[in-house]
């Protein structure tokens, strides 16, 4: 599941919040239950269109995401990534 939230500071500058989450309901083997494989992201970032018009546009968003993953009893992986975007429409 997940939950994204949006703040519109302007038309053209919007901030952009998002929490996923998913749960391990069964394991493969018997051994490994628990909550291997449960995976929390946290995301947040923004969009802002410079060009807008009613048949073309253009939108420049940044994001940036951290990832958590569960591997088994009290030991986690942490991953991150970010984003730089460009989106062009005609």
């Amino acid at each position: 599941g997940f939950i994204e939230t949006h703040y519109h500071h302007s038309p053209q500058l919007v901030f952009v919040q998002r929490f996923e989450i998913i749960r391990m309901a069964q394991q493969a083997l018997p051994s490994t239950a628990g909550n291997v494989g449960n995976i929390d992201a946290y995301s947040v970032g923004y969009r802002w269109y410079p060009i807008m018009f009613s048949r073309a546009g253009l939108a420049f968003h940044n994001e940036y995401s951290i990832v958590k993953t569960q591997t088994g009893g009290a030991s986690r992986v942490w991953s991150s990534s970010a984003l730089v975007g460009l989106d062009i429409d005609f």
